[in-house]
Formats: structure tokens, C-alpha cells, sequence
């Protein structure tokens, strides 16, 4: 009993440590944030802004095709953590990491093809199309940093170490955003600058995350040449991935979708009036996540531990308390996201009422973020036995 007790006590420490860690990099970023949209709008223009998130939407998209590999294989790590494994562990990495470069291949080849009918999909901005192709392949770039490179930082947030990962990326992320905010305000060339940032720190964060993983797993070695054979061993973790997936999968294609809408029956300009509204939801959604998502690697450690009607309880207790948090914060958003919009970039950039009435409502049942977003503990009651 002593034993057991001790091990809850031990996820509770961790659980809060990885809430306090997330907690403070929000309530940073989420100022700086405000910022950041300021001396986008003041220097580079609605329509750049309103680009950046169409471009981004498009990724979206092409990322669908990852959603639940990361959730699957973060839960069949859970337990050889448990055991401290590390042939196991190598092997499910290494299969995570052979799955990722299919799906990177994947994306790689649609985005060539995506990228031939830019002239088509952005006719009616009137930005020249380098500012598309730069935008979209900075990002793509960053994203397959992620598939090729940091697919191992899952064993981090499975080992409930995730607050590390905060501190390198999400501090780094801070420092890149101060220094885009002063380059964009004072460069001749602001966008060119920001884009240049941009590049330099999704490879200087692929690097500190390498080493960071090098120093807490020295034994961790992802060998994607064998990973294949690999699926042969662990045949559950597609079946685990479709079932995430399809739990997933709405709530994106919603979020990502919007952007997309609004662009092709208006223009960039409103895509970044649009932005603005998604900001603040998602900093909201990131409160959210900052208190909730740092026990999903708790309850995956009590999975493994298989004490069944502990895992539905603590399932509903935490489920419970974010819908009612939630409920909450769609009500406060109704009421305080126009007023704060005028305070914060002035009254010309805020949306009608009829529309922020349709947006709560999108928020609250669409998924738009993850102030409903319960897809982890939804993957949870997927891989119970």
C-alpha cells in the first residue's frame, strides 16, 4: 500500500510540476503574444497577417495525416517507462520514427503539388507569391524538423517529463519573439527578417531538444531502418492509432478549415480580423491545457498500472471539471473578446456581434481549441484493457 501511495504521490508531483512549468510560459507568451500581433498589424500589414494563417491552415491540413501516431505510441511507452525497458523503448521509437518519415514523404510530395497552384489559390492577394512560397516552406521545413528529428521528445511527455520540453522550445519561442517584435519594428526589411528568424529557430530548436534528449536517455537510439520489422511486433499501434484518430480528427479539420472558408469568400484582410478572435481562444485553450493536459502522462502511468476503476474515476473527475471550467470560459469570452480587441488594436478590427455569437457557438461544440478538447483522455479510454 505504502508502494502504491507513494507512486500516486510521485505522478501528483510530477503532474504539478509539469502545470507550473506550462502555467508560467503561458502567462509569458500570451503577453508577448499581444505584442507580437501588434507590430505585425503596425508594420506588416493585415494581409501579410491574414496570409500567415491561411499558409498555416494549409499545413494543417497535410498534418491530418499524422493525428494519432503520437497519441498510440506515447501510450505503449507508458509502461516499458513503467518497467524501464529501454529495448522496448527503442523499439516503439523506432517505429514512431519510420511511420513519421512515410508521413513526411507523404506531406513532401502533396506540398510540391500544393505549392504548383499557389498562383490559383492566392490570386485574388495582392502580395507578390514569394511571400506564399517563403512563408509555406518555412513552415513546411519546420514541420519535418519534427518527422524526421523530434518524433523521440514523445518519451519525454511519456516519462511525464514534459516540462523540460517546455523549457527548451517554449522558452526558446520566447526569446525568438522578442527578437522578431524588436526586428520587425526597426528592420528595412521586416518580413524578410521575420521569416529568416523563423527558419534559424526551428533548427537551433531541433538542435537543443537533440541534446536534451541525448542527456536524459543516452540509451535512446531510434533505428528507423528497422522500424518496419518493428510493426510486425507491435501490430496495436496502428490499430490504437485509428481509433485516436477519428476522435481527433473532426475538431482539426474544423479549426483548420475555417481560415480557408472565410478566405475564399472574402479576403486576407478578414482571415486576420478572424486571427485575432482565434488568438484569443487559443490562449484560453492553452490556460486550459497549461491545468489539464499535464496529467495525461499521470493517468497513462496508471494505465499500466491496470487498476481499472481508479482510471474511470480519475477519467471523470478531470473530464467533469474541464467541461464546467470550460462552460466558464465560453461565457467570459462572449462577453469580454470584443472589448479587449478595442482595447487592444482599437475598435476597426473587431467583428460583428452575429458573428461572435456563431463563433462561441463554433468554439463550444466545433472544437475550435482545446478549451473542450478532451482527445487525451478520450485516447485513454481507447487503449483501456
Amino acid at each position: 500500500m505504502a508502494t502504491i501511495l507513494n507512486m500516486v504521490e510521485t505522478r501528483t508531483e510530477k503532474s504539478v510540476r509539469n502545470a507550473k512549468v506550462a502555467l508560467i510560459f503561458y502567462l509569458v507568451q500570451i503577453l508577448l503574444g499581444f505584442f507580437s500581433r501588434k507590430a505585425f498589424f503596425d508594420y506588416l500589414g493585415s494581409e501579410i497577417l491574414g496570409l500567415n494563417t491561411t499558409v498555416a491552415n494549409l499545413l494543417g491540413f497535410l498534418n491530418l495525416a499524422e493525428l494519432g501516431i503520437g497519441t498510440s505510441v506515447g501510450y505503449f511507452l507508458y509502461k516499458p517507462l513503467f518497467e524501464k525497458d529501454h529495448e522496448k523503448i527503442n523499439e516503439i521509437v523506432s517505429l514512431q520514427g519510420w511511420l513519421y518519415r512515410k508521413i513526411a514523404y507523404f506531406m513532401l510530395g502533396v506540398s510540391a503539388i500544393l505549392m504548383v497552384f499557389f498562383p490559383l489559390i492566392f490570386a485574388k492577394s495582392p502580395l507578390s507569391l514569394w511571400y506564399s512560397y517563403s512563408t509555406f516552406g518555412v513552415l513546411l521545413f519546420s514541420s519535418m524538423l519534427g518527422y524526421f528529428f523530434n518524433y523521440r521528445q514523445i518519451v519525454l511527455n511519456a516519462d511525464q517529463k514534459g516540462y523540460k520540453i517546455q523549457i527548451v522550445v517554449q522558452g526558446f519561442v520566447v526569446v525568438k519573439t522578442i527578437i522578431q517584435i524588436l526586428g520587425i519594428t526597426y528592420s528595412a526589411f521586416p518580413y524578410v527578417f521575420w521569416i529568416v528568424v523563423e527558419l534559424l529557430s526551428a533548427v537551433i530548436t531541433s538542435f537543443l531538444l537533440h541534446r536534451l534528449l541525448k542527456k536524459e536517455y543516452s540509451w535512446l537510439k531510434g533505428n528507423v531502418a528497422c522500424g518496419k520489422s518493428y510493426l510486425k511486433k507491435y501490430p496495436e499501434v496502428l490499430k490504437k492509432t485509428k481509433q485516436a484518430f477519428f476522435h481527433k480528427m473532426g475538431g482539426v479539420i474544423l479549426s483548420q478549415s475555417s481560415p480557408l472558408v472565410i478566405y475564399a469568400f472574402t479576403s486576407l484582410s478578414i482571415v486576420a480580423l478572424y486571427g485575432n478572435y482565434l488568438l484569443i481562444v487559443s490562449k484560453v485553450g492553452a490556460l486550459m491545457g497549461a491545468i489539464f493536459n499535464s496529467t495525461g502522462a499521470a493517468v497513462g502511468n496508471l494505465v499500466a498500472s491496470n487498476d481499472r476503476k481508479r482510471i474511470i474515476d480519475v477519467f471523470w473527475e478531470l473530464s467533469d471539471s474541464r467541461m464546467c471550467i470550460s462552460t466558464i470560459c465560453i461565457l467570459c469570452l462572449f462577453y469580454l473578446t470584443n472589448p479587449l480587441i478595442t482595447l487592444w488594436l482599437g475598435a476597426n478590427y473587431c467583428l460583428g456581434k452575429d458573428f461572435l455569437l456563431l463563433f462561441r457557438f463554433f468554439v463550444k461544440f466545433g472544437g475550435t481549441s482545446s478549451i473542450v478538447n478532451k482527445e487525451s483522455w478520450l485516447s485513454v479510454v481507447c487503449f483501456l484493457p
